[in-house]
């Protein structure tokens, strides 16, 4: 019996590792505001946006804002089936989506001739 007891503490104390590990490593992604690691990843926690298969990608970030360029494979995706799902909002030329919380203000813009999404987040914490 202390046996069994034993094996399903380890299980749940595993469990629990590994769901405290997930949450530090998202918090870290989270917190980070280069454009060295995790850059896709920051950007798709602080925007709710999927950024899709890419094949270039440009980013700075100086003075709490960052600023990505990525240009969309089109060989795997649908720009236009991309910009309905994402709810981008035409402008002229543009699709453009924006929104800010308490700790972001971003906005997204994608341009479907050039399958180019941009990304300007200004980081308030």
């Amino acid at each position: 019996m202390t046996k069994i007891i034993q094996f399903l503490g380890g299980i749940v104390l595993t469990c629990l590792l590994c769901m405290g590990g997930c949450k530090l490593l998202v918090k870290s992604i989270f917190n980070r505001q280069d454009c060295e690691r995790f850059n896709i990843d920051n950007i798709e926690v602080r925007t709710g946006i999927d950024i899709p298969a890419v094949t270039d990608c440009d980013c700075k970030s100086e003075n709490m804002t960052k600023t990505s360029v990525f240009t969309l494979d089109t060989s795997v995706i649908q720009v236009a089936e991309y910009r309905e799902k994402h709810k981008f909002i035409a402008t002229d030329s543009l699709y453009i989506r924006q929104d800010s919380n308490e700790y972001t203000k971003w906005k997204a813009t994608l341009n479907d001739k050039t399958a180019e999404l941009s990304f300007i987040l200004h980081y308030i914490k």
